[in-house]
């Protein structure tokens, strides 16, 4: 048994061989045994690239998704066909993909234990310069247009509004940073309740390319008084050697204690070829289950 994630880009047909999770293996045979009816409920998408594997409960990153509108039977060749569309609003790149046996929006609250984008650093977003001067650029994000850049400096420090309580978060909850670097030496993120009250940590390696960092917030340390429940801006501070960082998006993730069985994400893929998601064209995806009976 096998399954291939198809993407129609422009008329053109890519394929993508996927991972079939334990929790996935796990529903086909309880769908034959008749302990469920149907198998993929909702197709969603991610930015991140780490290797799938059959143990995967989430997507490393999502970004977007939809339920599966069409199922369809070829009983000639042995497969299954659900069909999606990626709505045309949807700005992003394509990394991975993946099939949930629950809907679109209980997808998105249960990466994991629970999940939400907090901000996407683009256009969209009004960003403040404590010291350096940021750009929108296009070269180096994965959603939306742009991102937030800095390029050629030694220390850069900038802030968003971000008026959250987040005074729900368990330590082992992550905070998980999607941005790309080159030259950059220390990368700290702060959560600010006023200027001199703050939570702040550095605490992993930043490597040069593509990231997507998990932060867990017990790493946090706090200067002055901060409080979880009354944020009111997140801040980068950055240093390197004529570095460059753009800055992508960030989320947090609660861990779930759910078993690799009880997952609802029933197949992942990591695209060798990412594809662009562009606004105002909408993207159709099939999921095909081959049964090889």
């Amino acid at each position: 048994m096998k399954g291939t994630y198809n993407i129609y880009v422009d008329g053109k047909l890519c394929s993508y061989k996927n991972v079939i999770t334990v929790a996935g293996k796990e529903s086909i045979l309880s769908a034959v045994a008749g302990n469920s009816a149907g198998f993929a409920t909702s197709i969603v998408a991610g930015i991140g690239d780490v290797t799938a594997t059959v143990n995967d409960t989430s997507l490393e990153f999502l970004v977007g998704g939809n339920d599966i509108t069409t199922v369809m039977v070829d009983p000639i060749n042995e497969k299954i066909f659900f069909k999606a569309t990626l709505p045309a609003q949807d700005n992003y790149e394509v990394h991975e993909l993946g099939c949930f046996s629950i809907n679109y929006t209980g997808a998105q609250n249960s990466i994991n234990g629970g999940s939400i984008i907090l901000i996407t650093f683009g256009e969209s977003t009004t960003w403040f310069d404590t010291e350096g001067t940021s750009t929108f650029e296009g070269s180096n994000n994965r959603i939306g247009l742009k991102s937030i850049e800095y390029s050629g400096f030694t220390t850069v420090e900038g802030y968003a509004d971000l008026v959250q309580d987040l005074s729900h978060l368990g330590d082992s909850t992550t905070f998980d940073l999607a941005y790309y670097s080159e030259g950059v030496s220390d990368l700290e993120l702060r959560f600010n309740t006023d200027e001199d009250n703050y939570y702040s940590t550095n605490s992993w390696t930043v490597d040069d390319g593509y990231n997507i960092d998990k932060i867990a917030v017990g790493s946090f340390t706090a200067t002055g008084v901060p409080d979880w429940a009354f944020i009111r801006t997140v801040s980068i501070v950055a240093n390197g050697t004529d570095a460059t960082l753009s800055l992508d998006a960030l989320r947090y993730t609660i861990p779930s204690a759910t078993e690799a069985s009880d997952s609802t994400l029933l197949s992942r893929v990591v695209l060798t070829e990412p594809q662009q998601k562009l606004a105002g064209v909408s993207m159709d995806l099939e999921y095909v289950l081959e049964l090889d009976l």
